[in-house]
């Protein structure tokens, strides 16, 4: 949750400060990442914990 406000965040901020939004869509996209990432951790853990 927090990525997405960060990455909804970044491109207005990027662009008042007369900054192209498009610099900032790299990390966009590592916050996807970051994103999925911490979803495969967590249902590893529920299908460990579970013993799925």
């Amino acid at each position: 949750m927090t990525a997405t406000l960060i990455g909804s965040v970044l491109p207005p901020l990027a662009a008042a400060c007369r900054f192209d939004p498009a610099l900032v869509a790299p990390v966009l996209q590592l916050l996807h990442i970051v994103d999925i990432t911490g979803l495969v951790i967590y249902f590893s853990t529920v299908r460990f914990v579970l013993g799925i």
